[in-house]
């Protein structure tokens, strides 16, 4: 899309459209109005259990109060947004040459400690990468896991969780030798250099990155061992979304000691539970909703404090530009799904962004 074709349709739930410029489109995103919450609830449970009602080790104990596993985004003028983004790593005069430690790390989850898990530069999620068609992405793959405990078994049974790859999920690029190649396999102690030739001709979009070796996948990034990967493109430069500001939603089923047995596997949104974030009321975002856990379908649906449903605005689906607006009540996400979505904060007040759970 050029600077003089940038033109969207608005889509409303009747499936009625019109054109919409790109100059119109931020206007037509008047949704959500206060804040969102971005809600942690998992399986049936709407009352799951904070890691610190577990135990004084965070693994086991008498039950205490039971919590709404929540997440708050607030609009006002002075406060303070306790939803924080991942580390970003952007390319430079075509290149981006960057590191992944993978190692055992000791985090907490909004303040409780947490098991070791394997990591991505030590975190509970990866950092993201920004990057643009025609770039060239090396990384430098270092494995600091403990050894296996014997041979690695079939590839279709659970097996040598300390034996990652890497894998770019949705780029159009090779699959083979040290690009995006799920056959290779870096067992602990081994390190390799990816190296990742995006086409010019690449769309841009919301994309991830995740281990992706057969038989260890679902342990790994039930640890965290994912990351946003974003190509910027045409649609970026678009005057309104461009100053709409950026936040990467990474939803993850964490392996988190909670007691519950609903609840074995709640939703963290960037390594955190119940983070707050909060607009100015007016203010435009742009929302890249990513779908990093391995389990759940999740239908992101905002409401108000009354439960009412509120607008999504969304403009991109797995990494496709729509070329229009497609204004929803809800947003489905099965693991590895992703949608770009406008969000324009209203009056001041409190929403949620709740999460409703399909199996």
């Amino acid at each position: 899309m050029t600077e003089d074709h940038g033109k969207f349709s608005h889509e409303k739930s009747s499936s009625e459209e019109s054109p919409l410029t790109r100059r119109q489109l931020l206007r037509a995103a008047v949704g959500v109005g206060g804040g969102l919450l971005v809600t942690g609830l998992t399986g049936c449970a709407e009352r799951p259990q904070r890691l610190s009602d577990a135990g004084s080790n965070g693994m086991g104990g008498a039950a205490s109060t039971p919590v709404i596993n929540e997440a708050r985004i607030t609009t006002n003028t002075s406060g303070v947004a306790h939803f924080t983004q991942p580390e970003v790593r952007r390319s430079m005069h075509g290149f981006l040459n960057t590191q992944l430690r993978v190692a055992f790390a000791n985090n907490t989850l909004n303040g409780e400690p947490l098991p070791p898990n394997r990591s991505y530069e030590g975190g509970l999620t990866g950092p993201t990468f920004r990057i643009k068609a025609g770039d060239r992405m090396k990384v430098y793959w270092f494995n600091q896991l403990s050894q296996e405990q014997g041979e690695c078994g079939p590839p279709n049974t659970e097996n040598c969780p300390n034996t990652p790859n890497l894998h770019t999920h949705g780029l159009h690029i090779s699959p083979t030798g040290n690009s995006d190649n799920v056959l290779l396999e870096i067992p602990p102690g081994n390190d390799l250099q990816f190296q990742f030739d995006i086409p010019d001709h690449h769309h841009a979009g919301t994309f991830w990155y995740h281990a992706h070796r057969h038989g260890s996948t679902a342990s790994q990034l039930r640890e965290g061992m994912a990351g946003a990967l974003i190509i910027e493109g045409d649609i970026d430069q678009v005057p309104e979304i461009k100053v709409a500001r950026n936040q990467v939603f990474l939803f993850q089923q964490l392996r988190i000691p909670f007691d519950n047995p609903e609840n074995q596997l709640p939703t963290t949104i960037n390594g955190l539970l119940e983070p707050v974030l909060t607009l100015q009321p007016g203010e435009v975002q742009r929302w890249r909703l990513i779908h990093a856990g391995i389990d759940e379908l999740l239908t992101i649906e905002p409401v108000n404090e009354e439960g009412v449903p509120q607008d999504l605005h969304v403009i991109a689906i797995d990494g496709i530009t729509l070329g229009k607006i497609d204004t929803s009540k809800e947003v489905f996400l099965a693991p590895g799904n992703r949608a770009d979505a406008l969000i324009k904060a209203s009056p001041k007040g409190m929403y949620r962004l709740k999460k409703r759970w399909r199996r």
